[in-house]
């Protein structure tokens, strides 16, 4: 095994952890919804916000401009289109009154978002193989900056701020 083929590898391992932990926390949010458990649908929606925030950040920061050289630009934005939305679901959900839980709209709305969202998760995952194509240097650099938004541990919530810090 070369020297690329263990850090994309690394990079692999750890970009694929991450989408298994939103995916199982997405399980875990539809399970509280089925159930009809509000204080756990409501604290699940809370805990995918606090611990995705990282990935997204990766996603959002060095993921998906590297992807920009081998997809069109509106597939790219609309995979922060689907980030956008589906903090928008989270958001909601955690702050859901329960008037709302019931009705409805709300309940085909809520799973119509998380159909998407797992959808968005399964997507992104598979296209990690743009990765295949880039040198020792950048999937190193790539694996660094992962775990350095791990460390730094943002809020999804955070993402949108830190995108505006990063134009100044």
């Amino acid at each position: 095994m070369t020297e690329l083929d263990h850090t994309s590898n690394l990079l692999f391992k750890a970009f694929q952890a991450d989408h298994i932990d939103l995916a199982d926390n997405l399980l875990l949010l539809r399970m509280a919804l089925s159930e009809g458990q509000l204080d756990d649908l409501r604290a699940q929606a809370a805990r995918i916000i606090e611990s995705a925030g990282a990935h997204i950040a990766f996603e959002e920061f060095d993921f998906y401009p590297v992807l920009e050289a081998t997809l069109s630009e509106s597939e790219v934005s609309r995979m922060y289109l689907e980030h956008a939305e589906g903090l928008a679901l989270m958001t909601r959900i955690a702050n859901l009154d329960g008037g709302d839980f019931g009705a409805t709209d709300f309940l085909t709305e809520v799973l119509q978002g998380l159909q998407k969202l797992e959808h968005h998760v399964a997507d992104c995952g598979n296209l990690f193989v743009a990765v295949g194509n880039l040198d020792e240097a950048h999937c190193e650099r790539l694996l660094n900056s992962l775990y350095d938004w791990h460390k730094r541990a943002p809020s999804w919530s955070e993402i949108e701020a830190l995108s505006k810090d990063n134009l100044k």
